[in-house]
């Protein structure tokens, strides 16, 4: 498996590794591969977004991923990442650079991209409800 980025989890003995096409979960503790998933379409950037889940961002969508951790046992993935909101249809040329959650109740997400325009670096952001479910 050709792997182009991997992150140690913020809090947890856990190391994410992917490439454009998948994103896998390995403990470190057991030196174990626990989870993995196949994007829908070319993945453009992935973060930890707290000590258990991670953020997908493909070419179309922003996705979540959890796992839910228990000290006394290995960590168990949640199959199936949620898609939680569609990237601006720009966003999809630009250079992702950040994704952030609300850390207290996750009900904002905030996308950065970096992109050219008329030989100036320019930035934008994409801001998502969860409440309202809506993006601008």
């Amino acid at each position: 498996m050709d792997t182009n980025c991997a992150q140690i989890s913020p809090e947890q003995d856990i190391i994410a590794v992917s490439n454009e096409f998948w994103l896998a979960f390995y403990s470190i503790r057991d030196n174990d591969c626990f989870g993995t998933v196949q994007f829908p379409n070319k993945c453009l950037y992935w973060t930890w977004i707290n000590s258990d889940s991670v953020a997908i961002i493909t070419e179309d969508d922003v996705y979540h991923w959890s796992l839910l951790l228990d000290s006394n046992v290995s960590p168990i993935y949640d199959h199936s990442p949620k898609m939680i909101f569609s990237l601006n249809e720009n966003f999809r040329q630009y250079q992702i650079i950040n994704y952030m959650v609300d850390p207290l109740y996750g009900y904002w997400s905030a996308l950065t991209a970096l992109y050219l325009e008329d030989d100036e670096i320019c930035g934008k952001v994409q801001i998502h409800s969860q409440s309202y479910g809506q993006s601008q």
